[in-house]
């Protein structure tokens, strides 16, 4: 039999169990836009698959969300995050399905 999951399931897959606690799959979308999902380092779904656009605004979410986050996926090679963030978020570049 034959199950199917979510590509951004799929990408963040190989980081539950580990010191990440939030897990942001990112598909790239166009402009400074992507397709997110997010998952707790435990692979609970923490939001539904949604367009978002890649702004300082994100990052500071995602930095207030949880103390150690990593972005992965096509949206992730994109994204130019700016160095303040650096300390709590990590992008995790060629990370393709």
């Amino acid at each position: 039999p034959m199950i199917t999951i979510s590509s951004t399931l799929a990408l963040s897959m190989p980081f539950f169990n580990t010191d990440y606690n939030q897990i942001v799959a990112m598909i790239d979308a166009r402009r400074m836009e992507a397709f997110v999902q997010r998952f707790d380092r435990l692979g609970q779904s923490l939001q539904p698959i949604r367009p978002q656009i890649l702004d300082d605004a994100f990052a500071e979410h995602l930095t207030n969300t949880a103390p150690k986050t990593i972005c992965i996926g096509s949206g992730a090679d994109k994204w130019q995050l700016p160095e303040v963030f650096h300390k709590n978020i990590e992008i995790r570049k060629n990370r393709h399905i």
